[in-house]
């Protein structure tokens, strides 16, 4: 199913919160830096756990159960870029592809992406598998949830491993997305769905 979009209520409170923080002179990357950090390809032994900067470290999972219960909230911190840049420069790439891409096995989603404040994304977390974990050309690539997740699928749609990759192929095609950066949403009336992570390459 594609990623849920997040609760309007829940953005604003996000922005005022930021927009307070600054005022005070709270340093937000420091703030999301003690939140748990999420991203798979994370060096479990680094020195820098808090670090936000490095690769690895730039995606967070904040706790809002109290308030919002079941939704779960991501904060991400962009790569040189401002919030809204990366937004509009993934929403764009997105457009430009569909308005191209003549394959009708799979379809391109728009990431549902909040610019909270400065470098900082929000969004709803997925535990969808990169297509390069899934069909990686080596073992370190691949992951346990990316076979995990291509099981289920083939299971139950019948997907198969060369499906995956002549879909990212075909967006690749179109874009500059790579496999590494093209989520496998899961598969919904005959096509795959597709979704680009929030990067600018």
């Amino acid at each position: 199913m594609p990623v849920k979009p997040l609760p309007r209520k829940l953005i604003d409170r996000l922005k005022a919160d930021a927009k307070r923080g600054e005022a005070h002179g709270h340093n937000l990357h420091n703030t999301l830096g003690r939140m748990e950090n999420i991203d798979h390809r994370r060096d479990p032994n680094s020195k820098y756990p808090h670090a936000t900067d490095l690769f690895g470290y730039r995606v967070r999972q904040m706790n809002i159960k109290r308030n919002f219960p079941g939704v779960e909230l991501v904060l991400k911190r962009t790569h040189g870029h401002e919030a809204t840049t990366v937004i509009r420069y993934v929403e764009d790439v997105v457009r430009e592809h569909n308005s191209k891409n003549t394959q009708k096995d799979y379809t391109l989603l728009r990431p549902n992406a909040y610019a909270v404040a400065g470098d900082i994304i929000a969004m709803s977390k997925t535990n969808a598998p990169s297509v390069d974990e899934i069909v990686g050309r080596n073992k370190n690539s691949r992951t346990a949830r990316g076979r995990s997740f291509f099981e289920k699928l083939s299971k139950e749609h019948n997907v198969t491993l060369q499906q995956i990759r002549n879909a990212a192929d075909s967006v690749r095609r179109y874009t500059n997305i790579r496999k590494g950066d093209l989520l496998v949403i899961g598969f919904e009336k005959g096509k795959l769905l597709l979704m680009p992570l929030l990067e600018i390459r």
